[in-house]
């Protein structure tokens, strides 16, 4: 049985599968695609550009995401930019909480794209925001892991196993946008420690979720 994670695998020794049968094959991705091309660095003008990349599903809680950051606008009064990359079943729903929210000036769906285009988005992002509420290891994760992006997720399944936290990202409790919020404004006022936390990601993803 073919496992991504050592969460999956207890997962599945619960319902009796013999751990000798199971091989543990971590997902990676290539970093000398998801590289930098120009440095991460503070912006010149104060709004701070959130990220997320993932289908429009449920599982995703983008909605929590959401929440959080109508907190932080409410709350902080910050210059906030949310934009999230991808399609699915929920788009409907989201835009209606935009909506309801007042957040049409601050959140932007973007669709679907490239590999490319994914890569450009990061090197643009201030942050990475996974608020999903069920996920193996996630491949965009990585990726911002890897263009250095410092990243904030939610603690489930196997993502305590990629994300060190406080060391290369932050893990956050899922159903919890008070959570996300506080752990945005505390990058957001250390430019250093986003830094220094997305300096230390890519290293994780060289060592350990590296395709070569």
């Amino acid at each position: 049985v073919h496992c991504v994670s050592n969460n999956m695998a207890e997962v599945c020794s619960a319902y009796g599968l013999d751990r000798s049968k199971v091989l543990i094959n971590f997902p990676s991705i290539n970093i000398k695609i998801f590289n930098r091309t120009v440095p991460y660095v503070q912006k010149q003008d104060a709004t701070l550009t959130l990220l997320s990349v993932g289908r429009l599903h449920w599982k995703k809680g983008y909605p929590y995401a959401l929440l959080a950051v109508k907190k932080i606008i409410s709350d902080y009064d910050i210059p906030i930019r949310y934009e999230i990359i991808g399609g699915g079943p929920e788009k409907e729903q989201i835009i209606f909480m935009i909506n309801e929210l007042g957040l049409n000036e601050h959140v932007f769906l973007l669709g679907n794209k490239s590999s490319q285009e994914v890569k450009e988005k990061l090197e643009m992002a201030d942050i990475f925001l996974l608020p999903s509420l069920s996920e193996g290891i996630s491949n965009s994760a990585m990726e911002a892991m890897a263009m250095k992006v410092p990243i904030i997720s939610t603690n489930i399944d196997g993502m305590g196993e990629l994300i060190d936290d406080s060391k290369d990202g932050f893990l956050v409790q899922p159903y919890d946008p008070d959570e996300i919020a506080q752990k945005v404004m505390s990058l957001y006022k250390n430019f250093e420690l986003r830094k220094q936390i997305g300096q230390q990601a890519r290293e994780k993803v060289k060592q350990q979720f590296n395709l070569d």
